[in-house]
């Protein structure tokens, strides 16, 4: 099972919206490579960030009609990282309806009131706090075979339990100064944690979002950014209001611009073929 981070010192960079097309991206890879008889790999979103952002659009969108749970108040990422849920992970975990042709994507769910509560619990616990995710995600080594946390920005114990339970880490960011300034600081971030917890994360790509590159200035930094960073850079996502019409929808854009062809990912939509391209890079590397 690889488990990459979404993760980022800065907010806006686009992580949620990249966690929930990248990990859509993979559930139709595996889907399209199942054989006949067989089930498809699965993949799991955790949603870490207090805004819960990837918890609401995967349970229907922000407009749309919330999916049933007959799940109690601590029956989630919280309830689970606090150690106040009675229920085991398997019976938590629902599933997200994306891809909508494969299905084979699933969520641990959030809930932001109780999320609140749990950095400053992680933080009374200091001989384990920093090692509660890799604990929990144990139990389901064997079913899944992607995991994608997305993270709330900036280092805190939530972050840091992302990383330390981490195989990869991508880095979402977008071409500005602001932006390009915080890599450097997310960078010192995760070799940190490399250092003191797990010597085996390794950072998978920088991922550049929301790009639009008919002025100048986003190709300087674009380019500058592959001067410096190589074979880490990620192919661009382009800024299109079709991404943050799926997201608002309760889709990833792959659902929310369907191939007409059986057995393809990409439709017309130039965003299915950028995801497309960034998801087959980034599991080139994962597998290696």
């Amino acid at each position: 099972m690889k488990i990459i981070s979404c993760f980022s010192q800065k907010g806006g960079v686009g992580k949620t919206t990249a966690t929930i097309n990248v990990s859509a991206a993979f559930g139709l890879m595996l889907w399209h490579e199942t054989q006949p008889g067989q089930e498809p790999g699965r993949v799991l979103i955790v949603d870490l960030d207090q805004q819960a952002n990837t918890d609401i659009t995967l349970s229907g969108g922000f407009f749309g009609q919330r999916q049933p749970r007959n799940l109690g108040p601590y029956d989630n990422i919280a309830g689970l990282l606090m150690l106040d849920t009675q229920l085991p992970i398997f019976e938590i975990i629902t599933n997200a309806n994306i891809p909508v042709s494969a299905r084979n994507v699933d969520f641990i769910p959030s809930n932001r009131e109780k999320m609140l509560q749990v950095e400053p619990t992680l933080q009374s616990d200091p001989a384990n706090g920093l090692f509660r995710l890799r604990e929990i995600l144990e139990p389901i080594e064997r079913a899944y075979e992607y995991v994608f946390i997305d993270n709330p920005p900036g280092v805190s114990h939530l972050s840091v339990n992302s990383l330390v339970a981490s195989t990869h880490v991508i880095l979402p960011i977008q071409l500005e100064a602001a932006s390009v300034f915080g890599l450097a600081d997310s960078l010192k971030a995760i070799k940190s944690v490399q250092q003191k917890y797990n010597r085996d994360l390794q950072v998978a790509g920088i991922l550049p979002t929301m790009c639009n590159f008919r002025g100048a200035g986003q190709r300087e930094f674009y380019e500058g950014l592959c001067k410096q960073y190589g074979d880490l850079m990620l192919p661009p996502i382009y800024h299109r209001a079709e991404i943050s019409d799926a997201f608002t929808s309760g889709l990833d854009i792959f659902s929310y611009k369907p191939a007409r062809q059986s057995g393809v990912m990409t439709s017309s939509s130039s965003s299915t073929h950028e995801y497309a391209e960034v998801a087959e890079e980034l599991r080139n590397r994962l597998d290696r």
